[in-house]
């Protein structure tokens, strides 16, 4: 294999490993706000006290 060609098959599976990455963080970051959302309604609603 041609160091060039490895080279530029790296750098486009890195670009592509760090799109992905992004995506799972956006991901994480979007159910962290929804469960975080929940729970506060959950407190809200306090169905122990009935």
């Amino acid at each position: 294999m041609e160091p060039s060609k490895a080279i530029k098959e790296y750098k486009e599976a890195n670009t592509k490993l760090q799109i992905e990455v992004g995506e799972y963080a956006k991901k994480v970051g979007q159910l962290t706000i929804e469960k975080d959302w929940l729970v506060e309604k959950l407190k809200d609603l306090d169905l122990s006290k009935n």
